[in-house]
């Protein structure tokens, strides 16, 4: 059987769940798996993915493969075609066959089913194809894509990647669970799998097993194996073999499989097997070629058959050793049937077999013995004499032992080996030391003291005593004279569990068979730990007469778990000697375990003995006080409480007594026992209580005492303070109470805390008369918790006064309770008294008189005949007065005028008797539609309010010298006289609007001018000076939309091309203004920025820069929004237009010529031209050049090239240099001499990137040999331009010779 198997095996037949209805939505992710799910895995065309053993046991297959028979029909029932995936801990993802019991894994292009979780690496790449929904996934071991094949043999393939094929795109359902038995082999083997090979083997441990495991299997020892070779049989219980050979599997207990690594003397190594508890060494060759052999097994170690370890070199993290006996490599063999599998001899570390992990198990053989006897073998050893206490179980605390060496023998020991102690979990503990004393005795002193129950190591370590021929120092430690010490010693102590029912408490309080003057109600049970569990069953609580008076049951306290709290069920007070039994295991420490059989005894939880609590009650709390108001009484304040005692008493000031609310906290008192009746005692607060509520009186145990011993129980009564319920006032109302208001249709009643509406009946709304005229009802605020809302059915718009009683009892505060009978009165409510609200009310758009009053007929000719109102840039719009008979027109119904929102609007007055009658125009608008006008009494500025317009007003009834007008302008004298307003600005938001026009005398009000005697008719009033109020509606509508400002024309125009730019114009069809502010933009590609002036004249703005631009290249320039502007209001939106700087492609021109054009030279031998920019580095056209006399006969020619080290520099050289006088010219046609950016190969020679070539030039010279040559001395030549006869030019000092100096030919002497 392969590893592992066996434990499938047993799982198979319960590997699933109940196979139910799964929702089939395919898995997308590796983050969708479920540890414990059972999978399909169909591809899109070509079948699901299973195991099939009749088709091929070794590797996966494709259920639609006709290879091999007939096809598989899938079956969600057969665990040979489910799978489940299985994410370990460590990000480890496997794919597992529930069937084969095995995990798939890539073998080179193909599967392979293993019994070991070789396969750690699946995951999933998303599906490419068009059916990715339904098949999203591509499963891969790394990049490796499996593939299944309808028509191949090996069916399922690991090197075929494509992400879109149909036999890799995969549709992986959840069927059903598997079984948590299977999942947790499948854990087992992958955590083993997982496990880390030790590496440092300086860390392997005498007392451990291990596996040795390699990529073939692993050790084992099995007996029931056996093989034949040669005629001959040999039997496993005489040598180790494989587990791929035997098919036997391991788990990390199973102690016939494990080996200790035993490290004996002077470094040497032996090879034990814990199955059959025997060394291993070499065996009986077994094959010839090549030659190996088996191994044996022997009780007692071989002088040969030491270890050695090697380092593998097969390349794989988890089997990275070599072990050899004797020199000669164990390993696994491919032919596992020779030898059981495991051989020796076939010595290669890079072999597969040889390469191999050792693995730590949890076995812990003794292996003191197996030291012993390899010390036999491989050393001599010098043994203690005795050793106290000896190794074994312990039953008082230890601290040190005493190890007794022979007496015969001096003892010597290498000071700097120290001994070690362990605790059961291999964890270092104290700080043991080695004391040596007289007579060869050694104290090991620990440190620490071994009291808990445990397994306890002490390691001597080797070497640390010896006989008188040891030398710890030596090379050998003296073995060569004889010499022997210790080998490494382990001593293990235990010190047992103490007896389950050990758990005895450290003390009690009270204390155990004391007296209690309080009465006994409760006691705790202190112990050494902590504690995990008391029995809450009742237990009886006996008199003396052994008679049940009380229970009393055990809780483990929530506040120190050391604790267990005895309590109870009633406090005993009566006087007398009281037991309680706890019975045995009532009880536990913190090990407690409530699902174990045992309660967790077996893991080391104690639980308590029986036990008896004696205790004596002496009661003396018996100094009970009558206590006024007592608890049945109810009083309207609360200020102080008297006490009256049996006998007199004396107060302990450290026992404060206090008065508690739930709602407000606690209130202190002062205690005074009265100097003439010490019975009596008054408890004072600071302030009386006042609110109502339930009280607590809280006086302490032991308040109060008696001469005789006695004191007061603990004392806590209640007392009920009931204020009278109708007190709850409102604050405000909104309106406010007697308020005169334009219309009333609801009241704001505003209290200090909640208020609750608990009257919803109709409330009479009661005129002037005493009638009825509507009603009202209450209402919760929404928005407003301490508000209650009185809402008219009707609004009431009539002017007149009117009234509204709330009755008693309709509003209640926050301790309003609507489900109780008193609505909470008895907790506390109140609820308000009756009380009456009035209003005036004027109605909407008042006036201060009866709107039908007639005009005065006493001042005949003062008429208002009607209004105009122009908008401007429109014609006006004029409203008749309809009844001139009367003083107000209400004639907004009839009347309505428009304007445009923000227009400005002129109100022209058609008033007879103007001017000469000194009235005066006004204009109110009613822009937040509240039915009445707004206005500043006394303002002469009346800005934010609805006076929109007025001819005069001085702000004084009694002193209108001097006033203003809306426009803000001082009116005085004669100017007075003037009816119409200045003209004012229309509201901005567009509605309907009540808008009032009104003749009068330096008044604002709206309603009219009223005389110093409140009347419209006594001096100075509206009727009395003839005027009139006109209503009409106005209607303000949207203004229409302002064309954007854009440029008519831009130049140049944009996309145009241009030599060079030094400004651009923009021609608008109006006016504009400019906004400094703006900063307009000119940039090219390589946003380069140049900084733009802007000037405006008229229509047109010009937008320059300071210098040309000539560097060719494309252009822009941006206009921000609302850089140009015109008076009506429009604006222009961002602008942005370009343009193409594009210089002549023939404008390459020097900048000099030396020597220089038209000058007399000695003789002509070469021309150097200078440019401001560098030159090509090849001459476009390098034909000659004909250079003529003045007769235009060619007497040379010249050719062009450039100067390598300045590149600026164009030499022209003559064939032949001109000597005869005479007048010469040369012409260099057009396009010889290009810049950097020339490209000849482009249509435009690179003109689009800057590229530029010479226009034809013609340079003349005069050649006179008379001039001879000049000479300078060096100094001479200092700051000239200097070239060697030969065009070169020369810096630095010059050498003697002939130079061309500033075009001259020069002699340097």
């Amino acid at each position: 059987m392969s590893k592992f198997y066996k434990i499938f095996s047993l799982l198979l037949v319960a590997c699933l769940a109940t196979v139910g209805a799964w929702a089939q939505t395919p898995v997308k992710t590796v983050e969708d798996l479920e540890n414990g799910a059972a999978y399909s895995i169909k591809s899109e065309g070509r079948g699901y993915l299973i195991y099939d053993a009749g088709k091929d046991a070794s590797r996966a297959w494709c259920s639609d493969n006709t290879t091999n028979g007939a096809t598989v029909t899938f079956d969600q029932t057969n665990l040979n075609h489910l799978w489940t995936f299985y994410t370990s801990a460590n990000g480890g993802r496997y794919l597992f066959n529930l069937g084969a019991q095995k995990f798939l894994y890539k073998n080179g292009g193909a599967t392979i089913l293993t019994s070991e979780p070789l396969g750690s690496d699946v995951t999933f790449k998303a599906a490419t194809s068009a059916s990715k929904e339904d098949f999203p996934v591509v499963i891969a071991f790394g990049d490796n894509e499996i593939n299944l094949s309808t028509d191949q043999t090996t069916s399922v393939f690991t090197n075929w990647n494509d992400t879109g094929d149909t036999g890799n795109i995969m549709q992986i359902v959840k069927v059903t669970d598997v079984s948590e038995e299977l999942m947790a082999a499948i854990e087992a083997a992958v955590t083993e799998y997982e496990a880390e090979p030790i590496t440092d083997l300086t860390s392997l441990d005498n007392g451990k097993a291990y596996f040795v495991k390699t990529a073939r299997g692993q050790w084992v020892y099995d007996p029931a194996y056996s093989f034949t070779a040669d005629e001959e049989t040999f039997s496993g219980e005489n040598f180790l073999v494989s587990s791929t050979a035997s098919g036997v599997s391991a788990t990390l207990d199973d102690a016939s499989k494990g080996f200790v690594l035993l490290k004996t003397y002077h470094g040497k190594y032996r090879l034990w097997s814990v199955g059959a508890q025997k060394f291993v060494g070499l065996g009986t060759q077994v094959n010839d070629s090549p030659v190996f052999s088996n191994t044996s097994l022997s009780a007692e170690p071989l002088l040969a058959d030491t270890l050695s370890f090697l380092e593998g070199t097969a390349g794989n993290a988890k089997y990275p050793t070599v072990i050899a006996i004797n020199g000669q490599q164990l390993g696994i063999s491919n032919n596992y049937g020779k030898a059981g599998g495991l051989i020796a001899g076939y010595n290669d570390v890079s072999d597969q077999g040889n390469n191999c992990g050792i693995y730590a198990t949890t076995l812990t053989p003794s292996t003191e013995s197996l030291l012993a006897l390899a010390g036999a073998v491989d050393a001599p050893v010098y043994l203690p004499a005795s050793i106290v206490p000896a190794s074994g179980e312990i039953t008082e605390p230890l601290s040190s032992i005493t190890i007794t060496l022979p007496s015969s023998a001096y003892m010597a020991g290498k000071w700097s080996v120290k001994p070690q102690l362990f605790n059961g979990n291999g964890e270092a503990i104290g700080e043991p030391e080695g004391i040596w004393g007289n007579g060869g005795v050694l104290t090991i002193k620990f440190g620490t003291t071994l009291t808990a129950p445990g397994t306890y190591t002490v390691v001597i370590p080797e070497g640390m005593f010896g006989d008188t021929k040891f030398n710890p120092y030596s090379a050998d430690n003296g073995i060569s004279k004889g010499g022997t010490w210790n080998p490494e010693l382990r001593l293990t102590y235990t010190i047992p569990m103490p007896p389950a029912n050990s758990l005895a408490y450290t003390t009690v309080a009270p204390e155990n068979e004391s007296t209690l003057t309080k009465g006994f109600e409760t006691a705790t049970l202190t112990y050494a730990e902590e504690l995990g569990f008391a029995d809450g069953t009742p237990i009886n609580v006996l008199n003396a007469a052994g008679e049940p008076v009380a229970t009393a049951t055990l809780a483990v306290s929530t506040e120190n778990a050391n604790e267990a709290v005895l309590t109870l069920s009633e406090k005993l007070t009566e006087n007398g000697t009281y037991t309680i039994t706890v019975p045995e295991g009532y009880i536990y420490n913190s090990l407690y375990d409530a699902e174990a059989d045992d309660k967790g005894v077996a893991e080391g939880a104690t639980f308590n003995p029986a036990f008896t609590l004696t205790y004596t009650v002496d009661y003396k709390a018996t100094l009970t006080p009558t206590v006024t108001p007592d608890s049945e009484t109810t009083v309207e304040s609360l200020a102080s409480v008297s006490l009256s005692f049996e006998k007199p008493v004396t107060y302990n000031e450290s026992k404060p007594i206090s008065i508690l609310s739930k709602f407000q906290g606690s209130f202190a008192t002062t205690v005074e026992v009265s100097a003439e009746d010490a019975t009596q005692v008054t408890l004072t607060l600071d302030e009386p209580i006042a609110a109502t509520g339930l009280y607590l009186l809280s006086i302490p145990e032991e308040a109060f005492t008696a001469e005789d011993g006695t004191f007061n129980p603990e004392v806590n009564s209640q007392i009920t303070v009931q204020a009278p319920a109708n007190t709850f006032i409102f604050q405000t109302t909104t309106p406010a109470n007697g308020a005169t208001v334009v219309t009333l249709e609801s009241i704001k009643i505003t209290y200090d805390c909640y208020a609750f509406p608990d009257n919803f009946n109709p409330i009479n709304v009661l005129d002037a008369n005493g009638e009825t005229v509507t009603t009202a009802t209450l209402a919760s605020d929404d928005s407003d918790w301490n508000s209650v809302n009185l809402v008219l059915a009707a609004p009431i718009e009539t002017a007149g006064t009117y009234s509204i009683t709330v009755p008693e009892q309709s509003i209640y505060d926050e301790w309003y309770n609507e489900f109780v009978e008193d609505k909470g009165v008895s907790s506390g409510a109140t609820y308000n008294p009756a009380y009456t609200l009035s209003f005036t009310v004027t109605g909407p758009y008042p006036v201060n008189f009866d709107k039908d009053t007639a005009a005065n007929p006493n001042i005949a000719g003062r008429v208002l005949n009607g209004v105009t109102l122009t908008e401007s840039g429109k014609s006006g719009q004029t409203i008749a007065v309809a009844n001139t008979a009367k003083i107000y027109n209400d004639q907004h119904e009839t009347a309505t005028l428009t304007c445009t929102a923000g227009s400005t609007l002129t109100a022209t007055f058609d008033y007879t008797g103007a001017p000469g009658s000194w009235m005066h125009g006004y204009v109110f608008i009613d822009t937040d539609n509240d039915k009445e006008f707004s206005f500043r009494k006394g303002d002469m500025d009346q800005t934010g309010t609805e006076v929109y317009a007025y001819a005069f007003y001085s702000g004084d009834f009694n002193n209108d010298n001097s006033g203003k007008n809306n426009a803000g302008q001082t009116v005085t004298d004669n100017a007075r006289a003037q009816i119409n307003p200045p003209s004012f600005t229309a509201p901005t938001t567009p509605g309907t609007y009540r808008i009032r026009f009104k003749v009068d005398w330096n008044s604002v009000d709206p309603g009219g001018q009223l005389a110093a005697d409140h009347t419209i008719f006594g001096q100075n009033g509206i009727g009395k000076n003839g005027g009139y109020i006109l209503d009409a509606t106005l209607e303000v509508t949207e203004p229409s939309p302002l064309a954007p400002l854009t440029p008519t024309s831009v130049t140049p125009a944009a996309g145009e091309t241009v030599s060079s730019f030094t400004a651009a114009t923009l021609t608008f069809d109006t006016d504009i203004n400019y906004d400094s502010e703006k900063t307009v933009s000119i940039y090219n590609r390589s946003h380069d920025t140049y900084t733009a002036t802007v000037t405006v004249e008229g229509n047109t703005a010009t937008i320059s820069v300071a210098e040309p631009i000539t560097q060719t290249g494309y252009y822009t320039i941006e206009v921000p929004a609302s850089t140009f502007t015109t008076e009506e209001g429009r604006s222009n939106d961002v602008i942005t237009t370009s343009f193409i700087v594009q210089a002549p492609a023939n404008s390459f021109e020097y900048e000099s010529v030396s020597p220089a054009n038209g000058t007399t030279v000695a003789s002509l031998g070469s021309i150097t031209l200078t440019y401001s920019e560098n030159v090509n580095g090849t001459i476009i056209n390098e034909s000659p050049i004909e250079v003529t006399d003045a007769e235009g006969n060619t007497v040379t020619t010249a050719t062009l090239s450039t100067d390598m080290s300045i590149w600026n520099i164009v030499h022209i050289t003559l064939a032949s240099e001109i000597k005869t006088n005479g007048t010469y010219t040369l012409t260099i046609p057009e396009e010889f001499i290009g810049n950097e950016a020339y490209i000849g190969s482009q249509p435009d020679k690179g003109a689009g990137l800057g590229g530029k070539y010479n226009p034809a030039f013609t340079l003349t010279y005069t050649v006179d040999s008379t001039l001879g040559i000049d000479t300078l001395t060096i100094d001479d030549a200092a700051g000239k331009t200097v070239y060697s006869i030969d065009g070169r030019k020369v810096s630095g000092k010059l050498q003697r010779g002939t130079y061309i100096i500033d075009g001259q030919k020069r002699f340097v002497k």
